[in-house]
């Protein structure tokens, strides 16, 4: 299949802000990388808050800010914000959350970078979390290694409760990578193949997704957009679209609709207005698909084959960010803004 950018017909005039989650893909290690200018050393997840860029690196046990434009504003790598291979990060309402895979979450002021707070401790069963996703007031946080999902007070830090596996099984976490919200229901992705949506205020089942009909063999991310829920994976090469009671709308794969998808193992997905941003990391040709939620239509992708090369190195971590979409990409210590009309690169940071 050949690979191209696709023009978009139409726009967002808004500012929008999506942040992506920070799953490494297979390949991507906490072990030593080079430095760049920016100390982006695997830099795995990225989100926008305060006009500015918030870039988690893993190997570099920091985190990287930039302004809008992709200007160098700081690194901050201090040893009281206790980053230990940050792994995801997440922003909202001025505060800016750093998950590590050591086992806690930094939080950040947006304005200056300045640390609130360090949540850790056994009671948060913190073990390796992998995703978050901050909701009205509340953050939740995606641990694959505990089967869990812990909620926290995105005012004091305070515990709210742990939905685990073993103290809620019917619950059906397994292996959990990402989370995401339609009103008042939480979906988690669960890698080992199934999605669970619950009750966010009670914690309790709503339905699990676990049919062969639904494509999910091994989903990795998902996002909801347009009245929809779009769950990627990475073992079909297809993005699910289903509706917020769970009808399947339909199985998305590359011969779909127009057919300009070009997924091969997608992961992340990142929502913004009326578009979802597909991540598909691995491939001589990593790329970024855009589709359009009205029409499930694949409107452009950009990818390594394209003039100019994106140079993208399994990507990991998306946002967009007014007119601009930004991903960085760990195994090559970089990070790649494409304008969101065309897709196309605009520059290359390292």
């Amino acid at each position: 299949m050949s690979r191209r950018s696709w023009s978009v017909l139409a726009a967002s005039a808004s500012i929008a802000i999506a942040a992506g989650l920070g799953a490494v893909a297979p390949g991507v290690s906490a072990a030593a990388a080079s430095s760049t200018g920016y100390g982006l050393r695997q830099p795995t997840a990225i989100a926008a808050a305060g006009g500015k860029l918030w870039i988690a690196n893993l190997a570099g046990n920091s985190v990287t800010v930039t302004d809008r434009n992709g200007a160098l504003l700081r690194v901050i790598r201090s040893a009281k914000d206790e980053f230990g291979h940050p792994d995801a990060i997440a922003a909202a309402n001025g505060k800016v959350w750093v998950a590590s895979r050591a086992g806690r979450i930094s939080e950040l002021n947006a304005g200056d970078g300045s640390l609130v707070r360090v949540v850790r401790g056994k009671r948060y069963d913190l073990r390796e979390p992998v995703a978050l996703a901050v909701h009205g007031g509340e953050v939740w946080v995606v641990d694959r290694a505990a089967n869990a999902i812990t909620e926290i007070n995105a005012g004091n830090g305070s515990l709210i409760r742990v939905l685990s596996r073993s103290a809620h099984p019917g619950l059906g976490f397994n292996a959990p990578v990402a989370l995401t919200f339609a009103g008042t229901t939480a979906w988690v992705v669960n890698h080992a193949g199934s999605v669970t949506a619950f009750n966010a205020s009670s914690g309790t089942l709503v339905r699990r997704l676990t049919a062969a009909r639904y494509g999910l063999s091994a989903p990795e991310g998902i996002a909801y957009a347009g009245h929809r829920l779009w769950i990627s994976d990475s073992a079909t090469n297809s993005v699910t679209e289903t509706t917020p009671s769970g009808a399947l709308v339909q199985v998305i794969s590359n011969s779909s609709n127009n057919a300009n998808y070009g997924f091969d193992a997608p992961s992340v997905v990142v929502a913004h207005g009326a578009q979802v941003y597909v991540i598909s990391p691995p491939g001589s040709s990593p790329m970024v698909t855009k589709i359009e939620t009205s029409t499930a239509n694949g409107d452009w992708y950009e990818c390594n084959t394209n003039v100019p090369n994106p140079q993208f190195d399994y990507p990991t971590g998306l946002a967009v960010f007014g007119s601009h979409i930004w991903v960085v990409s760990p195994r090559n210590n970089s990070i790649a803004e494409l304008h969101i009309r065309s897709g196309l690169l605009v520059k290359r940071i390292t």
